[in-house]
């Protein structure tokens, strides 16, 4: 995470606790429409555009007065989707049984991305298929959605 989006997840964490949402990842950069502040939250049963609304009037006011990041931006914040990238061991280990696609920074064995049913998020990715994957090899763990 960049400083910006750092000091925006400790301000934001908990006040998105108090709403009764999970922060679920911070992210500040540059976009082709620009700078975007991207917060992502979830909460049980999923979250609605309520949900997104009132973190954001939240955390505005307060980005307003510190005013550390340069220049205009654009805040969103949004859910993480049915298929969610997993950023943490804490977030992997919420979806521990859960079909997933583990994308490699390099290939191996000619292949960059794995899927397979997530068994194991400690220090490394494990599937099911009896693959494990170093933290420092794994570019993204994604959740899959199979329809029922």
């Amino acid at each position: 995470m960049s400083r910006i989006a750092d000091r925006v997840a400790n301000y934001a964490a908990p006040i998105a606790e108090q709403l009764g949402l999970q922060l679920w990842h911070v992210e500040y950069g540059k976009e082709h429409s620009g700078a975007v502040l991207r917060l992502t939250i979830d909460k049980p049963g999923g979250i609605g555009t309520d949900d997104c609304e009132a973190l954001s009037r939240a955390i505005d006011p307060w980005l307003d007065i510190e005013d550390f990041i340069p220049g205009s931006y654009s805040l969103e914040v949004s859910s993480p989707g049915i298929e969610r990238v997993l950023h943490t061991n804490e977030q992997r280990k919420q979806y521990l049984g859960s079909e997933v696609a583990v994308k490699l920074y390099k290939a191996q064995n000619n292949q960059r991305v794995y899927y397979g049913v997530l068994t194991d998020a400690n220090d490394s990715v494990t599937l099911d298929n009896n693959l494990t994957f170093d933290n420092k090899d794994v570019a993204q763990v994604k959740t899959v959605y199979k329809e029922k």
